[in-house]
Order: C-alpha cells, then sequence, then structure tokens
C-alpha cells in the first residue's frame, strides 16, 4: 500500500474537517502516528475526531462520499469499549474513525488529561481551538501497567488447563472447528503469561504492547 495514497487521504480528511464547522480538532493515533517504531506500508489510519455532533458521522455514511469512495464501513468497539467507526475506501485503505465530543476535548485540556492512546504517539492534523497541544503528551511512554496479583497468576494457570484438556476432548471427537475456536483462548492464556514473564525479568514496566505486538522483540 503506498504511503503517498495514505498522504492524500490525511490531506482530504483534513479538508473534509476544514469546510464542516460541526468537526473541531483530528488526532492521528496509532502506528502512523508512532516515533519508536514507525509505520509501514500496511498501517492503516487511526483518528480520533473531536466533534459538536459525534453520533451523527457514527450513525450516518454520506459524510464520507466528500472523503473518497468508500468500499464498505462498519461499527466497532475499542477495547475500552467506545464505539469507532472503520471505513475501507477504494484501494483498500482502512480508516479507524474514533469520534468524541467536543465538551471531551475541553475537559480533557482544563484537566490536563492526556487519553491514554495518545502516550504512544499522536499528530494533529487538524485544530481549530488552537489549544489542541495540550493532549500532545511531551514525550511517549507506554500505558500504565497493572502488577501482577497472585490470585490472577492462579486463575490463568488453571483456565489454561480446563482449556487444553477441552480441546484435547474435542480432538478426539474430530470436532477441529471447535478445536480452533477454543485453541484461540489457550492462546490468549498463554500470551498473558508470556507478557507476565516478560514483566517479571525486566520489570512491571517493561513494556509488552499489546495483542502480541512486536512480541520478537521483548519476549523471552
Amino acid at each position: 500500500m503506498s504511503r503517498d495514497l495514505y498522504k492524500l487521504l490525511e490531506e482530504r480528511i483534513c479538508n473534509w474537517g476544514l469546510s464542516n464547522e460541526e468537526i473541531i480538532t483530528v488526532y492521528m493515533m496509532g502506528s502512523r502516528a508512532r516515533l519508536d517504531r514507525p509505520f509501514d506500508e500496511y498501517s492503516d489510519l487511526d483518528l480520533v475526531i473531536f466533534s459538536t455532533h459525534p453520533d451523527y458521522y457514527l450513525q450516518n455514511e454520506d459524510w464520507l462520499l466528500q472523503i473518497g469512495t468508500v468500499w464498505t464501513s462498519l461499527i466497532f468497539q475499542t477495547v475500552n469499549g467506545d464505539p469507532e467507526k472503520l471505513v475501507l475506501f477504494e484501494q483498500g485503505l482502512q480508516v479507524d474513525f474514533l469520534f468524541r465530543h467536543v465538551s471531551d476535548l475541553e475537559r480533557s485540556i482544563n484537566q490536563e488529561l492526556i487519553p491514554e492512546g495518545f502516550h504512544r504517539g499522536v499528530k494533529i492534523l487538524l485544530d481549530k481551538t488552537g489549544m489542541g497541544h495540550k493532549l500532545v503528551p511531551p514525550t511517549m511512554k507506554a500505558p500504565g501497567n497493572h502488577p501482577v496479583s497472585h490470585d490472577a497468576f492462579l486463575q490463568v494457570v488453571s483456565m489454561f488447563c480446563f482449556a487444553s484438556l477441552y480441546v484435547a476432548k474435542q480432538i478426539l471427537r474430530n470436532e477441529f472447528w471447535v478445536v480452533n475456536q477454543r485453541d484461540k483462548d489457550c492462546k490468549q492464556l498463554l500470551l498473558q503469561m508470556i507478557e507476565w514473564h516478560a514483566k517479571a525479568s525486566h520489570g512491571e514496566t517493561f513494556d509488552t504492547w499489546h495483542a502480541g505486538r512486536f512480541m520478537k522483540e521483548w519476549a523471552d
């Protein structure tokens, strides 16, 4: 996927925002905003847009036509449960639009609360307030870590034992579709243990990213 195509798409989104009085700020986060691990040709656009009417853009499609030709779109949820609009534009260019009300922007600026997702990297594509830079962290860092508890550790070990035995039973039953689905559960539990092992070896603040990203770099 050409980087130039995404750059042109960024420009079209900025022009759309400039001509729309309901769009106040547009931030880009994710791989294309990171400095430590630059994006590659497959990286999509992750945008956080503050608007006076965010629900409209989640529930309607007409505004997308002002940006480009749409192949398909859907409403999804982030890991934090926020609704976002995932869009595939022509040539397979993907943009994840997360809309928030402008009052959230004002509250974050006034209380100096930088959104968690901004800490790994964020860029301002459009800012009509002149205050948007206040949500750009001075340094990039991994999101906060939660200490591993004794009970949580034992829970993961027990769940893995149960899931592994269940997978073995389904293999004997020739239920390989079920095997594949439940094996994914085992892999998630295994990933959790790999992350905990890395933190036990290097300290609780050691960065293990998420969903197994960059595992070759941080796992033993």
